[in-house]
């Protein structure tokens, strides 16, 4: 699906990966044209394949993070079923940019998660490799979510990063925030 001014239009079909997740894949503009796509694996790396599946390039880092999960059965009496993640989303820019966000924290353990520091980090593909662009200041807190929108009714659009700061526990209540950084 691609936004037409204000209407959604059907875009381009290609194949999905089988080991790429629904909610956190794109397709990356390539000089050759070869179908490429990003996205971020179930164990948070950002990777690049073809559309052949033939995988192409993986970070060194942690990329996404994500502290919502569901489960897709119940857990039989002998039987621990594992949370799925809903990884963060993966957006292109008009300039050829992936935008990717980047949570840092515990990830060790299957059933809980704490990120305590995030960021959102642009990329180009080089023919090789992804190679970062531009990144935000670090945020104290989980990115829970972002998007590009026109956040102020200026014109233009702008970078909106949901951030939480503090889960809510007996003791604190929840804090967040929405922060905003121009686009030039």
């Amino acid at each position: 699906v691609v936004r037409s001014g204000s209407e959604l239009n059907k875009g381009k079909e290609f194949d999905l990966l089988t080991h790429a997740s629904l909610f956190s894949f794109s397709p990356l503009d390539s000089t050759d044209n070869t179908g490429l796509i990003a996205y971020i694996s179930s164990d948070d790396y950002l990777k690049v394949s073809s559309s052949t599946g033939t995988e192409l390039w993986e970070s060194n880092d942690y990329f996404g993070g994500s502290e919502a999960a569901f489960y897709a059965k119940e857990e039989g009496p002998e039987e621990e079923i594992a949370p799925l993640y809903i990884q963060k989303r993966i957006i292109n820019t008009s300039g050829g940019e992936i935008i990717v966000a980047q949570n840092d924290g515990l990830r060790a353990l299957k059933r809980f998660r704490k990120f305590t520091n995030s960021r959102i980090a642009a990329f180009t593909w080089n023919g090789f490799a992804l190679q970062e662009s531009w990144r935000t200041t670090d945020q104290s807190g989980y990115l829970a979510d972002f998007a590009i929108a026109d956040a102020d009714n200026d014109g233009e659009d702008e970078l909106v990063m949901a951030i939480t700061f503090k889960h809510e526990t007996i003791l604190n209540k929840a804090r967040s925030t929405v922060v905003i950084y121009e686009l030039d």
